[in-house]
This record gives structure tokens, sequence and C-alpha cells, in this order.
């Protein structure tokens, strides 16, 4: 028979196969249960440490979303032109509700997604043309209607969209749809890519006097519902 030890708290002499002193009731020694328990949960930490180091870029880096300090408008920090979130830039007005108006719902339509404190006037532009023109804070509307219907919208903003992204957002399309053309060579948006728009072009104000192909911030939007109607129309005048 094995012989007697003593508790180290109380010193009371112990049957060496007892896990608990009979007399202070101190743990005499850890149970099989306890070091399986032990064993495992430190497998498993070593597990998760050898699985970070061998794929360190398993867990993504969430996208820092930061505001335009000039517009107020949220993006995606990173490339250039990287599209910025639909849900994080509220619309200006809804461009499709503008092509869409006919007749004498056009100035309706108008006065609707300009909103309250916008003036909207039926004035005389460049070359003797009869137009619609809507003034908001940060935003300029031309609209040229023709036989009851909308050829063309130009949308000015002031300040310009941070990119073409943004611009896209402010008048409520879709931010995430790619050039189709290189912005080089006339319209950024060419043969319907947006349903019932046959072209879209975006522009910056340049410090010569001219308008560019915008590359990077957006001063001016031009669309264009039928391109093949407005180039008539064109010719016609």
């Amino acid at each position: 028979m094995p012989e007697p030890k003593t508790c180290p708290r109380c010193f009371g002499v112990v049957d060496p196969r007892a896990s608990v002193c009979p007399h202070c009731k101190k743990r005499l020694k850890t149970s099989r249960t306890t070091w399986g328990c032990l064993v495992l949960i430190g497998l498993v930490a070593i597990g998760a440490v050898i699985e970070q180091m061998v794929n360190p870029s398993r867990t993504p880096t969430p996208p820092t979303i930061k505001t335009d300090t000039q517009t107020g408008q949220k993006y995606v920090a990173g490339p250039e032109n990287r599209p910025a979130p639909a849900k994080d830039v509220e619309p200006l007005l809804h461009v499709r509700e503008v092509l869409a108006a006919r007749g004498k719902q056009i100035q309706t339509v108008l006065t609707r997604e300009l909103g309250a404190g916008a003036t909207l006037k039926y004035e005389t532009g460049p070359g003797g043309v009869k137009q619609w023109v809507g003034k908001k804070d940060g935003l300029t509307l031309e609209v040229l209607p023709d036989k009851g219907r909308v050829l063309s919208v130009i949308v000015l903003f002031n300040p310009p969209a941070r990119d073409w992204a943004a611009a896209l957002a402010l008048v409520g399309l879709n931010p995430y749809i790619q050039p189709t053309a290189n912005p080089a060579a006339g319209p950024l948006w060419r043969g319907r890519v947006f349903q019932d728009i046959d072209e879209v072009h975006g522009f910056y104000y340049m410090t010569d006097g001219t308008w560019r192909t915008a590359t990077s911030k957006v001063q001016q939007l031009s669309i264009t519902p039928d391109k093949g109607a407005y180039d008539r129309w064109t010719r016609e005048e």
C-alpha cells in the first residue's frame, strides 16, 4: 500500500490516492477530465495561431469610408474613380423622372425634383434655344424639351462631384457601371448601358476656360435619352 502523504495546506495526513484533503478540502491533484480540457483548449489556441501565420490575409480588411470635406459626399478611399457606395450618396435629383416627363408634366416633375427653395424658369438659352433652367444649392439643371418630350438634361455640380461615380449617384444613376469609352474619346457611357439613356458625358471645367472630358472631378453631366432624335434636332436648328 502506498505511503500516506501530507496536505501542503493543513499538513494533515492524507491517503496518497485522495484528490481532496479530508481535513481542509484543498484539491491535491488535477483530475484526468480537467487535464483533458486544458490540453484541448491549448491545441485549439495553437491551431488558431498557426492558421493566422499561414493565411494572414484570410480576414478581409474593411474598406475605409471617407467624407469629401468640400462636397460632403462619402466615398471609398483607394484608387482614383473607385465607385462611391450608392447608399452613402444622397441623390440631389432623380434624372430618370425628368427624362420620362412629357408635355406639361415636365414643369411639374422639375418643381418636385428640385424641391423647396429652388428656382425654375423657362428661358432662352444660347443660340435662342428655349429650355427649362432650375437652380438650387449645389446644382444647376438645364432641360431641353422638344415636341412634348425631354431631349437632353445637363446637370452642373457646384462644387464638383469628387469623381464620376459620385456624380452618377447624385443624379440617381447606378455608380457601379464602368465607362464604355476612353474618356479622351468622347462620351463616357454610350449605347444604352443605362436603361432608356443613349449617352452620358462627364466634364470638368478647366482654368483655361475650356471643358474637358472628366477623368477625376466632375462638374457637368450631359445626359441624352435619344441620341438620334437629338442629332436631328441639332441639324434642324
